[in-house]
């Protein structure tokens, strides 16, 4: 068996001692801190045959099923192996950006920032204002537990970031919206009294506080940084306009990712995965392409990297026929 594992860090580790030590299989690490190689692509071992069939257990040759990584050494000479199985441990396959170009924002990865970033609305349900980051299908699925976080409390504020074109008509926020409207209306009708009055009195009378909008709608708007302050509770997050030159920062007390796009690299789509996977799959392989799995948790907690790794071995063993 020969397996290779792309990443580097404890799961990767724990992966190469589980096949390596424990297995004895033959293990190569692509892309870890000593690799001088790196990949290109990775794609299954095809036929000359057009009419073949993977599936078809009547053909016994085995490389026809090999994923095939091509690999580049020292910029100078590109080189390929087969292996029988790939894990991939790069956090990339499921990662879910906060920016939907697929891109990382500036300082997304920093822990004081990551402890900010919640997959699991549940999780949040403390926080009084809240950055959302969703699609359609997303904000449909949790509409209910939006609108109890929403209303449990009368001053929370709630920032929705979309790529599809989300607006104050689903109904999940139509309510809000003319509510809104009503307060925008009763605002302009004090301060137009409060300049009134300030002439006819000449006297220093309170402005009116401007009504404050809880809920905010920013699909034109694509956020490209984390400002964690040393003096604020939450997170600054900065964004720009797509058509301008604008900027605009809204702080939160949390991010939470309930779209369903995730992220892939590049160098998968030799391989047929079905891209995107849904971010709430419970499953670190694709049915496509048996043999490929990935981490499927991106905090490398002890916890998660043994759950990943057993469900990986227990995977890989029924492979394998038990010689008697």
């Amino acid at each position: 068996m020969k397996i290779a594992i792309i990443g580097q860090g404890l799961f990767a580790d724990n992966c190469y001692k589980l096949f390596k030590i424990d297995f004895g299989a033959h293990v190569v690490y692509f892309n870890s801190k000593d690799s001088n190689k790196t990949i290109i692509n990775i794609h299954k071992v095809k036929t000359p045959h057009n009419n073949y069939n993977r599936e078809n257990n009547e053909n016994k040759n085995r490389i026809l099923n090999n994923f095939r990584i091509v690999y580049r050494i020292e910029d100078r000479l590109d080189c390929f192996e087969e292996f029988d199985i790939v894990i991939d441990a790069t956090n990339i396959i499921g990662q879910t950006h906060t920016n939907l170009t697929e891109s990382m924002c500036l300082n997304e990865t920093l822990p004081e920032v990551q402890k900010h970033i919640a997959k699991d609305f549940s999780k949040t349900f403390e926080s009084d204002s809240l950055f959302i980051i969703c699609d359609k299908y997303s904000l449909e699925k949790y509409s209910l537990e939006i609108n109890s976080w929403f209303s449990s409390k009368p001053n929370r504020q709630l920032f929705i970031y979309s790529d599809e074109n989300i607006n104050y008509e689903i109904d999940l926020f139509k309510n809000y919206d003319q509510k809104w409207q009503m307060e925008v209306d009763l605002f302009l009708k004090k301060i137009d009294e409060w300049k009134l009055l300030s002439k006819e009195k000449n006297s220093k009378i309170s402005k009116p506080d401007e009504p404050k909008k809880q809920i905010e709608i920013l699909n034109d708007y694509l956020p490209y940084a984390y400002e964690k302050m040393d003096d604020q509770n939450g997170l600054f997050v900065i964004l720009e306009k797509i058509d301008s030159d604008a900027i605009k920062s809204v702080l939160c007390d949390d991010i939470v990712i309930l779209r369903n796009k995730i992220s892939h690299s590049a160098i998968y789509n030799g391989l047929n995965l079905k891209f995107p996977v849904s971010m709430s799959s419970d499953l670190n392989d694709f049915e496509q392409e048996p043999g490929f799995f990935y981490y499927r948790n991106y905090t490398e907690t002890e916890d998660n990297i043994l759950e990943n790794i057993t469900e990986i071995e227990n995977k890989v063993l029924k492979f394998f026929t038990k010689v008697e």
